[in-house]
């Protein structure tokens, strides 16, 4: 589930309280789609059409709503100390 959502000029970036993703950025103009994980790992998904990111944004479950996002090439990029991250979302949400 969506707790926090930042959008400033061409990028919206959104955290997540979910047991699997924590973090997700969308880049308007280029249609890249990047998804940090819990576990640190971080992809990047190309063309991603703004409905299926609109879905996987709003959706209640992040992890449930992949599918729509499995589909578009991606790549692997390097894992990430997401430990900010969780203390950030942990302060929204209690």
């Amino acid at each position: 589930m969506k707790i926090k959502k930042n959008e400033k000029e061409n990028i919206i970036e959104c955290l997540y309280k979910s047991s699997t993703i924590i973090k997700s950025t969308y880049n308007l103009g280029t249609r890249v789609l990047t998804i940090t994980f819990k576990n640190g790992g971080v992809y990047k998904y190309e063309d991603v059409n703004i409905d299926d990111y609109a879905f996987f944004e709003c959706s209640e479950s992040q992890g449930k709503s992949m599918s729509v996002i499995k589909k578009y090439k991606f790549e692997k990029l390097d894992k990430e100390n997401v430990e900010f991250l969780i203390k950030e979302i942990e302060s929204i949400t209690e």
